[in-house]
Parts: structure tokens; sequence; C-alpha cells
């Protein structure tokens, strides 16, 4: 027979709370699950004995109770956030959406009111970029491409029949106001 003696705090007897157990729980899940040594030193005793539960005790806890728990937890965690995420994708899309038919509109009203002063430069820039974060934002992202490839005199030419469109609706637009 061995000689080996474990402490007596190894075999603690004291049954605890299950308010006691879920505040060690979230302690540990909240604390990124630490080590079980560390887990003692860091969670409250218990307020009806003043003491805390020994290393055996938090082993069996951590898995009979902790690990299935946290699993479940992590699940609605991870659920939620990427939720969140996806709303905050949304409304970003949404927002981008909204600036770049701003910037279109910037960009025709330029080009109309400056036809012969215009820096097309900046007004051709201005239109294609509006066009380009809409469509990024609607779920296209390489549509402009084709752009991006033109010459100069290409992109002129673009620009004139995406206006005469655009006028198009904005005359439509204005009847119908």
């Amino acid at each position: 027979m061995s000689d080996l003696k474990f402490p007596p705090e190894l075999y603690s007897k004291h049954e605890y709370s299950s308010v006691y157990k879920d505040t060690v729980f979230l302690v540990w899940w909240r604390s990124n699950k630490p080590a079980l040594i560390k887990l003692q030193a860091i969670i409250p005793p218990d307020p009806d004995t003043g003491r805390k539960p020994n290393i055996h005790t938090l082993s069996v806890w951590r898995t009979d109770y902790f690990i299935p728990k946290a699993a479940t937890m992590d699940e609605e965690f991870y659920d939620q956030i990427t939720a969140v995420a996806i709303q905050e994708k949304v409304e970003m899309l949404q927002r981008h959406s909204a600036m770049s038919v701003k910037m279109q509109r910037l960009a025709e009203d330029y080009i109309v009111e400056h036809k012969e002063d215009l820096t097309i430069n900046s007004a051709i820039r201005l239109l294609i970029e509006g066009v380009r974060i809409e469509r990024e934002s609607k779920g296209i992202p390489d549509a402009l491409q084709k752009m991006s490839d033109m010459s100069d005199d290409e992109l002129l030419e673009e620009v004139k029949a995406i206006l005469s469109e655009s006028s198009g609706d904005l005359m439509s637009n204005a009847e119908e106001d």
C-alpha cells in the first residue's frame, strides 16, 4: 500500500448551492475559462461558508456543468455577435448606397451646370465613384471593372450615356413631383 496521502481539502464534503455554482461558472466563463488553479484564486468565497471549493470540486463542476453550459452559451453568444455584425453591415451598405446616389447627383448637376468649363476628371471620377459604391453596396462588386479599363474618351462616352439615361429618370421624377 502506498504511503501517499492527499490533503483533506481535496475531499471536500461540503455541498455548494446552485446559485454559488452559477456564480463560479460565470466567473470562469467571463474570464475566458481559465485553468482551475487560476479560477480558484479569482472566485469569491461561498457566502454561506466563507470557503472556496477545492480543485477537485472545481474539476468535477467544470466537467459536469461548466463545459456543457459554456458550449450552449458560446453558441448563443456567437449567434448574437453574428446577427449584430450582419445588421451593422446591412446598415453600412444602405448608408453607402444612399451616399453614392447623392454623389452621382452632385456629379450630374456639376456636369450640367459647367458644360463649358467642366473639369472632366473630377466630374467623371465623382460619377464613376458614386456608381461603384452604389453597385458594391448592392452586392455587385466588380460591375465597374470595365470602366477602369477604358480610355478617357471611352469614359466620356460612358458618362454621356449615363447622363442621358439619368436625365430621362430625372425628368420623369420631376414631372411626378
